[in-house]
């Protein structure tokens, strides 16, 4: 699972540097947002100085109109000629209606306090709250001195509890300054909602010394600070020497943490008084790295190289579902299969060396409580896995054009007459098979004494038949004939074969399956006497013949020859008896098989199976396997 955890690794490490690289952004957005608001904060500054000063200009233009008014001209000559008080009541009168006539019809430029002076200064008429007694005099203000001197000049007045714009312009008749026209705008929330409209939705607020005169709070954008957060800092703000000196503060950070503010007394007469004005902006900080995406615009996400990202994200999951499938579900499919076969008993364990990391630790815990299982149910606990013999021989035998198994022949026909190498020769004894005889076989009848022909005398001629003979059986017939004599015991099935005892003429026969154990399992049986003299009629006859033959071999023998068979050999050939009556339970042909080429082939696989398990024995079992005669090889530990 190598390169799984390096996917996983590296996708964990994609994340994180994902992650990092969201919040080092929120950072550096923020941050940056922070300048741009500073910014935006000080060009508001500069915004708001030139519209005060394009609103003064324009009130200076919006009275030019009044200046130039002949009866306002004519008031001032008369108030300038004047004798005593009296006659400038009179002339106040008729000058306020008339003042007040022009200054409606300046609409959005009235004036929120109007003056007209004389050349003196001395007020003639006033428009607005808190009138001043006649006779009261503005000529030592430099903006109506500068106006009584012929200039148009503007000023922020505090004027009892208010604060004013104030502009100024001469009126002039006959080529004489003969008084001034002064116009005042208050400084409320009328003119704070126009200056916060021209700056794009900004908070903007006046002040006096700590007191708001007047502000305007937009609704857009949501979160804009309120003139009570605004004023909160103006006692530290007004002490700091930039303000003082008639500079702009830095942008202060409110109390609030929801916004920012930047600070400037008014340009005139009232900065004396600490007038000024105030403009804040909320602060929208970006406070999770998931809230970059709310900041994005349409025009942003569209810029976006989508096809790339949705290649990128398809080419990724390949690669992981790819890495998974080669580390986790093909072990799985063969180890699920190796189970499988466990449980349909095709083998008894599963090899963990076929298998790494956690299904080899799964095959080898399955291993031992296998073995646990068998130890306690009486089973061998050292038992290894059981190798099916199909393994081993190869496939069944089939038929049609497929060449048949080595191991599956067919019997040999019964019928077919002795061949001339069957027929005994003179003085020799052919090779008779050994067989062993069941357990459940009782014992042959005994044979038939032998008649007057077969007890002739040594040397004699044998007697011609009254007909042609038949021809001579082969060894195994035989001994398979049953005693032609008389017999008493009833009739039944004919006996297995029993392995005969040889004359000393073929004492030194060797057995096919004597392997020189002189350890193994002996079974003796006797030669009946008239198979003997049977034996002894078709070799030319005589008991001459017999002992040359018997002096050929090496060894006269009077004794019962014995066949000897080593334990594997019994093993072998019982399972070879039990293999051959399986396949002809299962209507398997049985040509060409043969006991020779079956144990050879047992006897190399038992070798191989040995080596292979540390074994000491192997024993093998015969069973019907998808309608077939199968064996199964069983490793044993002493």
């Amino acid at each position: 699972m190598l390169l799984s955890r390096f996917w996983i690794l590296f996708l964990a490490v994609v994340a994180g540097v994902a992650c990092g690289a969201a919040m080092l952004a929120r950072g550096m957005v923020n941050r940056q947002y922070d300048n741009d608001l500073a910014n935006n904060l000080r060009r508001d500054r500069l915004v708001v100085e030139s519209t005060l000063k394009l609103e003064a200009r324009a009130q200076i233009d919006a009275i030019a109109p009044i200046a130039a008014d002949s009866d306002v001209r004519a008031a001032l000559r008369a108030a300038n000629g004047r004798q005593n008080d009296a006659a400038l009541n009179d002339v106040s009168s008729r000058l306020r209606e008339q003042l007040r006539s022009l200054n409606r019809q300046l609409e959005g430029l009235s004036a929120d306090i109007l003056f007209a002076v004389d050349r003196n200064g001395v007020i003639v008429a006033q428009l607005g709250p808190y009138e001043r007694r006649l006779g009261a005099g503005l000529g030592t203000f430099p903006l109506v001195a500068r106006a009584l001197a012929g200039y148009v000049r503007d000023d922020v007045w505090t004027y009892d509890t208010n604060a004013y714009r104030m502009a100024a312009r001469p009126v002039i008749d006959g080529g004489q300054y003969i008084g001034a026209i002064v116009h005042g705008k208050k400084l409320d929330d009328n003119l704070a909602h126009m200056l916060s409209d021209r700056l794009g939705g900004a908070t903007v607020g006046f002040f006096r010394n700590t007191q708001p005169l007047g502000s305007f709070v937009p609704t857009d954008p949501a979160g804009s600070p309120s003139m009570a957060e605004l004023s909160t800092p103006l006692a530290n703000v007004l002490t700091e020497q930039k303000v003082r000196t008639g500079d702009a503060s830095d942008p202060h950070p409110l109390d609030s943490g929801h916004g920012s503010a930047i600070y400037s007394l008014v340009k005139g007469s009232a900065s004396a008084l600490s007038v000024g004005y105030v403009i804040g902006r909320p602060v929208t900080h970006i406070a999770a790295p998931m809230d970059l995406f709310s900041q994005a615009t349409t025009e942003d996400f569209a810029t976006l190289p989508k096809p790339m990202i949705i290649v990128g994200i398809v080419l990724a999951f390949l690669l992981g579902m790819l890495i998974m499938y080669f580390e986790r579900d093909m072990p799985l499919m063969r180890f699920r299969k190796a189970v499988e076969a466990l449980g349909r008993r095709a083998v008894e364990r599963l090899v963990a060396t076929e298998f790494n990391g956690v299904h080899r630790k799964l095959a080898q815990d399955i291993n031992s409580a296998l073995d646990k299982q068998a130890a306690a149910g009486g089973g061998d606990p050292g038992r290894k896995s059981v190798a099916n013999i199909d393994e081993l021989l190869g496939p069944s035998p089939t038929t049609g054009t497929q060449p048949a198994a080595f191991f599956a022949f067919g019997d040999a026909p019964q019928s077919l007459p002795p061949s001339a190498d069957d027929i005994p020769k003179a003085g020799k004894m052919p090779p008779i098979p050994p067989t062993v005889v069941p357990a459940k076989m009782g014992a042959p009848p005994p044979p038939p004494p032998p008649s007057a022909a077969t007890r002739a005398a040594p040397g004699k001629p044998t007697p011609a038949p009254a007909s042609p003979p038949s021809p001579a059986p082969s060894p195994l017939e035989m001994l398979s004939l049953p005693p032609t004599g008389p017999s008493t015991a009833a009739p039944g099935p004919l006996p297995t074969p029993v392995v005969p005892a040889m004359a000393p003429a073929f004492s030194n026969v060797p057995s096919a399956f004597d392997d020189g154990d002189d350890e193994g399992q002996t079974m003796i049986a006797r030669v009946p006497e008239e198979l003997l003299a049977q034996l002894g009629d078709r070799s030319s006859g005589s008991q001459a013949s017999q002992a040359d033959a018997a002096a050929e071999n090496d060894g006269a023998m009077t004794t019962v020859s014995q066949v000897k068979q080593s334990p594997e050999d019994q093993h072998f050939r019982a399972v070879f008896d039990e293999f051959v009556n399986v396949k002809k339970q299962c209507g398997e042909p049985l040509q060409g098989f043969t006991y020779d080429k079956f144990v050879q082939t047992l006897k190399k696989n038992k070798e191989q199976i040995v080596a292979k398990h540390s074994a000491s024995d192997v024993k093998f079992t015969v069973y019907v396997k998808d309608g077939k005669a199968a064996l199964k090889a069983t490793p044993v530990k002493d």
